[in-house]
């Protein structure tokens, strides 16, 4: 698209200049040469005027009138006229660019990733980072397993704070181990986070190995994986 409306932009251009080279040309052709003097037959110094009678001056000519370099109007409707109809064109061009990019990203279907499968690949991506920023790396595992619960229970994780979502935790249909998990993971994690106590690697590696038990625990079967495909 770029290409093309440089393209454009040149021969804009061209144009322009070939008229303007075009009308002057023009203009020096239609201006009439002033006819030189004719020297007087014989030689001049020679001549002596009459007695009586003045002297015709035949070597001074009038100046030559200014030669109009300008642009004639018509020829710069013509310009305007055409510089319109590739603007025009250009406007035509990027449109149907734009309708056949957007024909294309709605023909293309969405990719819809189950919250395990986009949970356990964000995991592993995690475990091959160092944790040297304790902080950060314990807020990505939060993400992570908060995602994974709004995702696969319908609950607003990602938005609570640890005291609003450890309630629905406990309400939710989950072995007890899993709820304690939960429970004592918050505890470990918030004062990393928040307070920037640093943490310890085998707390670390304790932690990303719960939730990573949490998400196969409670992921969905085979199935009811082909339920849920078929009601969608």
């Amino acid at each position: 698209m770029r290409s093309t409306l440089n393209i454009l932009a040149l021969l804009i251009v061209f144009i322009v200049y070939g008229a303007a080279l075009a009308d002057m040309a023009a203009n020096v052709q239609g201006q009439k040469p002033v006819p030189m003097a004719q020297a007087p037959q014989g030689d001049p110094s020679m001549a002596q005027p009459a007695t009586g009678q003045e002297t015709a001056m035949t070597d001074i000519h009038d100046i030559r009138p200014p030669v109009d370099f300008g642009v004639d109007p018509q020829v710069l409707t013509y310009l305007l006229y055409a510089l319109a109809g590739l603007l025009i064109l250009a406007g035509i061009i990027a449109l149907i660019v734009y309708l056949k990019r957007r024909k294309r990203a709605r023909s293309m279907p969405d990719v819809i990733v189950p919250p395990e499968q986009a949970a356990l690949e964000k995991l592993r991506t995690l475990k091959l980072d160092d944790p040297k920023d304790g902080k950060l790396f314990y807020f990505e595992l939060s993400s992570i397993l908060r995602g994974y619960m709004e995702g696969r229970f319908g609950l607003d994780a990602l938005e609570m704070t640890s005291e609003e979502l450890m309630p629905h935790v406990m309400k939710m249909d989950l072995d007890s181990d899993l709820k304690q998990g939960v429970r004592a993971f918050v505890a470990a994690s918030d004062p990393v986070k928040f307070a920037g106590q640093p943490p310890v690697r085998e707390a670390i590696d304790r932690d990303v190995q719960f939730v990573e038990c949490f998400v196969h625990a409670t992921m969905p079967k085979a199935d009811e994986s082909s339920e849920i495909k078929r009601e969608s």
